[in-house]
């Protein structure tokens, strides 16, 4: 067996990853890591002109970013007792208005999108995530926190709650 795990005849046939075990060594922590790593079997599969295993390391490389930004959230209390909310950052015609108590806390989910509306004029919205308090089930829908007036709908922003 050499150093990266592979036999002999694996390594005659085309590599195969284990999405799964890539999965279970990646977390929030350790994306440093990971990258360098990344890198280092690029750098490897373009001198071997690999082009298969050079998708699946740029696939990789988003669930590691998609992970990264999965597991950075903060707490917020709203300002006001409606928020305009989305299933679809990016389509308007998804908005709806979602009721909330004045100083409710929130937890958002990082990344911040800003949206430009057609008068070029941006927003900030973010991702906030509830659950059902029977079933348990994560809900995430796309809310404004800064309209396009300048106004924060959220404010007091911790990493406690």
């Amino acid at each position: 067996m050499n150093v990266s795990g592979a036999t002999a005849t694996q390594k005659d046939s085309a590599s195969v990853i284990d999405d799964e075990r890539v999965a279970g060594i990646i977390d929030g922590t350790n994306t440093g890591m990971m990258e360098r790593r990344l890198q280092y079997i690029e750098t490897a599969l373009k001198a071997r002109d690999d082009a298969h295993m050079l998708t699946k390391i740029n696939e990789m490389r988003e669930i590691i970013m998609d992970v990264c930004h999965e597991t950075h959230h903060v707490f917020a209390r709203a300002v006001g007792d409606t928020l305009t909310a989305r299933s679809d950052v990016d389509d308007s015609s998804t908005a709806s208005e979602v009721a909330v108590r004045q100083n409710e806390t929130l937890v958002l989910v990082y990344p911040m999108r800003r949206i430009f509306s057609s008068d070029d004029v941006p927003s900030v919205f973010m991702r906030r995530k509830t659950v059902h308090s029977d079933t348990g089930q994560l809900c995430y829908e796309w809310i404004c926190v800064e309209n396009s007036s300048g106004d924060r709908l959220v404010t007091n922003f911790s990493l406690t709650g």
